[in-house]
């Protein structure tokens, strides 16, 4: 893998388009995506961080590369993919604590989809590009890849290669599908016919 390229290992997906591409900001743009939160200043938050300063590298030179990449982080959600999670704290669960990376895919490279069973060979088996089994709210390891630009204006931004199910979480906005056993057997209500 190239410095830019990581893997970032159980992170929480958010804010997910895996099964097609979407125009999510009403900008015409249509694309994969998914919010990956990871702890602040754990190793994957640390893994990101390094990465950018890759990507500032390539795109300003090593001795502007750190410098660059504050900046960045400085100048907020437009120009830059990690952000702080308390800034959606209060308005949506599961940032609190948290680090937001915003990773994206275009209409003609989606992300690979893989479970975290293996096949007979020992790699990880596809999923459906529709799979239920990834959702907001779960665990996943991901490939991300950083990139820099200079368009509009200095900022680093992510894309995302891949999403590998790692475990179940409790899913964002809303519970889990009732139980058979949740209800019980009720006779049918007598319904008064007006028309009759």
């Amino acid at each position: 893998m190239s410095e830019n390229r990581v893997r970032l290992n159980n992170v929480r997906l958010s804010f997910i388009s895996l099964d097609k591409a979407r125009d999510y900001q009403n900008d015409g743009k249509f694309k994969y995506f998914a919010t990956l939160l990871m702890p602040k200043d754990g190793p994957e938050h640390k893994k990101c961080l390094q990465a950018m300063k890759a990507a500032a590298s390539a795109k300003w030179g090593a001795d502007k590369a750190v410098a660059m990449v504050k900046a960045v982080l400085a100048s907020g959600a437009q120009k830059c993919a990690l952000q702080d999670g308390e800034i959606k704290a209060a308005t949506h669960e599961g940032f609190d604590g948290m680090m937001a990376l915003k990773a994206s895919a275009r209409p003609n490279t989606p992300p690979k989809l893989l479970d975290n069973v293996a096949g007979s060979d020992g790699k990880a088996l596809t999923l459906p590009q529709d799979t239920p089994k990834i959702y907001a709210g779960c665990y996943a390891n991901c490939v991300v890849e950083f990139w820099a630009s200079s368009n509009n204006g200095n900022g680093i931004y992510c894309s995302l290669a891949g999403v590998q199910f790692a475990k179940d979480g409790d899913a964002f906005g809303g519970g889990r599908a009732a139980d058979a056993d949740e209800f019980e057997a009720t006779a049918a209500p007598e319904v008064k016919d007006d028309f009759a």
